[in-house]
């Protein structure tokens, strides 16, 4: 069996080496929780040369219950280096119950770099009070930042007049 150190050492040289490592792993699923290890190995290969690639491996790895987390994982991780490619790699994906956790962690790890998108995101979750709390967690981190540019959006985001209010009202 390959210790972590050596599977972490392998998974940065090649995607291809990994698909090999991970196919030795497989075999002694009795040792490791498939899924914690495909997430394992999936935040090495994400940090590489090709994150894309390894995005789809681990959602092939996982099984349909782990998917909506999956997605969320991928997209958290990976958006911690890239703020773009995760999201072109989230579009693909229908808005719905297995990618709105994933649309939500996007919509905060891009709120600080690019909140008029976060807030794009944000209003593609598809469960009202996820979208309603996810507007309002990149609007608070907005108004940090850029108090006047973030009051303007608050007052234009269609949020209920309450939570407007309370945004407003909360101490910078």
């Amino acid at each position: 069996m390959p210790s972590m150190k050596r599977v972490k050492t392998w998974t940065t040289r090649s995607f291809s080496r990994t698909l090999w490592t991970q196919e030795g792993v497989r075999n002694n699923e009795s040792h490791f929780h498939h899924d914690q290890l495909a997430k394992g190995l999936a935040q090495v290969m994400i940090n590489g040369k090709e994150p894309q690639a390894a995005a789809d491996w681990y959602l092939g790895q996982v099984s349909e219950e782990v998917r909506p987390r999956a997605i969320r994982d991928v997209v958290g991780h990976w958006a911690k280096g890239d703020a773009n490619a995760p999201g072109e790699w989230l579009s693909q994906f229908e808005p719905g119950p297995g990618t709105n956790e994933a649309r939500a962690a996007f919509s905060q790890q891009v709120a600080g770099m690019d909140p008029e998108s976060a807030i794009q995101w944000s209003e593609t979750i598809d469960d009202p009070t996820m979208r309603v709390q996810s507007l309002t967690n990149v609007y608070a981190q907005w108004r940090h930042r850029d108090p006047t540019a973030a009051e303007t959006a608050i007052r234009a985001s269609g949020l209920p007049e309450a939570r407007i209010q309370a945004l407003l009202n909360r101490p910078r």
